[in-house]
C-alpha cells in the first residue's frame, strides 16, 4: 500500500508543476516521458534478443502464423 501511495503523491505532485507550465513546456515534458518509454521499450526489447534463441523462436511462431 505504501508503494501506491507513494505513486500518487508523486503524481500530484507532477500534476501540480505541469499545470503552472506554459505550453511550449508542457509539450517538451510530452516529448521527453514518450522519449523514456521508447528507450524503456528498446531496453526491454533487447534484454528479449539476449535470450539465445528468441529470435528463430519467434520466427518460427511468426511463420505458422
Amino acid at each position: 500500500m505504501e508503494v501506491r501511495q507513494e505513486n500518487l503523491v508523486l503524481l500530484e505532485q507532477a500534476e501540480k508543476q505541469l499545470r503552472q507550465r506554459s505550453i511550449e513546456r508542457l509539450l517538451v515534458a510530452v516529448d521527453f516521458l514518450t522519449y523514456l518509454v521508447d528507450r524503456e521499450e528498446n531496453e526491454a526489447t533487447q534484454e528479449l534478443l539476449e535470450i539465445p534463441g528468441v529470435e528463430a523462436a519467434f520466427s518460427r511462431g511468426i511463420a505458422r502464423s
